[in-house]
């Protein structure tokens, strides 16, 4: 990233409790509140209050549409990039 870049934080969630439950094959869609643009996202998925290993098989981003709906051509599926 360029010097004159940062990275700014534009809303949290907060963790969804679900001990004790199992899920398999699930879709989770969480609509984020974002109130400052830019040109690029970053995306953190944790599993701090976890007591098993979070597996995840694919994570995408996309506009909002209307209702659960996202706007056409918009869903990107995100890839992993560990900071070296």
């Amino acid at each position: 990233m360029a010097d004159n870049m940062r990275w700014v934080g534009t809303w949290t969630t907060t963790p969804a409790p679900a001990e004790g439950a199992a899920f398999a094959n699930q879709t989770f869609r969480m609509n984020a509140r974002v109130s400052t643009g830019g040109d690029r996202l970053r995306v953190r998925l944790s599993n701090a209050y976890g007591s098993r290993p979070l597996l995840v098989g694919a994570a995408y981003v996309g506009l909002r549409d209307s209702g659960s709906g996202i706007v056409a051509g918009s869903n990107k599926k995100l890839t992993e990039r560990v900071p070296a």
